[in-house]
């Protein structure tokens, strides 16, 4: 059974480990290693997810992202029928962004890149990454810029 840690002991975890002993000796194997990006959204936006994760590989990046999507029926999407699948996912995907953030620690390019449609819309899972990617410092992106300029202070869009 994996461990329940806080996302700051999995953070911590990260700074100590990632930078020293992944990153920096695949740098001298490796020359720079490409660009990782995390994309994060809801999975509503699915083929702006496959539009997006198909042109950042082909630029070139290392692409982490929603490797779960099903139908965005309640009955049939084992995310909302199943909580402790839908929490353990979300924790997934926290690790993904450490990935990032060790990257962008390492002085090397990380970030995540968040996918909606014009109106901004995020459901609560992809607010609590966009909160985390910030808490443990890697940039975030907007794929609409239009979002980034949200009144973010009512919570959730």
């Amino acid at each position: 059974m994996t461990p329940q840690w806080t996302d700051e002991e999995w953070a911590a975890v990260w700074s100590r480990l990632a930078p020293r002993q992944t990153a920096v000796p695949v740098l001298a194997y490796l020359g720079t290693p490409p660009p990782v990006t995390v994309l994060c959204g809801s999975t509503r936006y699915v083929d702006v997810f496959n539009a997006q994760r198909q042109a950042l590989t082909e630029a070139g990046h290392i692409v982490l992202s929603i490797e779960v999507v099903t139908t965005q029926s309640r009955e049939a999407d084992p995310q909302h029928s199943n909580p402790e699948l839908k929490a353990a996912l979300d924790e997934l995907h926290r690790r993904k962004i450490d990935v990032a953030a060790a990257h962008h620690r390492a002085g090397l390019e990380g970030r995540v890149l968040v996918v909606s449609d014009a109106t901004g819309y995020f459901g609560p899972s992809t607010r609590g990454e966009i909160d985390y990617a910030r808490r443990v410092g890697v940039p975030v992106e907007f794929l609409v810029p239009a979002a980034a300029a949200l009144d973010w202070s009512e919570g959730v869009r």
